[in-house]
């Protein structure tokens, strides 16, 4: 018998910024939604120097990831 049955979904983007030698990523953000259960968020900022000096893009970047995956996860709640 099956007990316990949970499915998840994974979300994951990048933010970036252009610099003189092209574009690159700052950061990592990813997100694990579990149904039923919560959610769980990630960002791992890949280059502290481009960050502080993006500070504010970046974290509107995830800022806005986050909305996102909430609203995935109000969508899946409908299901």
């Amino acid at each position: 018998m099956i007990t316990n049955f949970n499915q998840s979904v994974s979300v994951s983007a990048a933010s970036s910024v252009k610099t003189p030698s092209g574009e690159k990523v700052v950061s990592y953000m990813s997100a694990n939604i579990a149904m039923p259960g919560g959610i769980s968020f990630n960002n791992s900022i890949q280059d502290t120097d481009l960050y502080f000096a993006n500070e504010e893009t970046v974290n509107k970047d995830f800022a806005d990831f986050q909305a996102r995956v909430l609203e995935i996860s109000k969508q899946n709640k409908g299901e």
